[in-house]
């Protein structure tokens, strides 16, 4: 017959456990959104500034040299 020590020790284990796993699922869920989110507002910034590179050029007069020395 088991003790109610030995239940004790058992459900705590197990809500432990059950916790830990919660909160790994949570730290990996917020760690990857904030990537994307990084992910996506660097390559919207990179996009602008090419664009606004490639415009600058062009309202200049488009010439191949000129691209190639920016």
């Amino acid at each position: 017959m088991k003790s109610l020590r030995t239940y004790i020790i058992a459900g705590s284990a197990a809500i432990a456990l059950t916790v830990f796993i919660l909160f790994a699922f949570a730290v990996k869920f917020l760690f990857e959104n904030n990537v994307k989110e990084n992910a996506q507002r660097t390559a919207a910034g990179i996009s602008r500034q090419v664009f606004h590179s490639m415009f600058q050029i062009m309202r200049m007069g488009w010439a191949a040299k000129t691209c190639w020395l920016s």
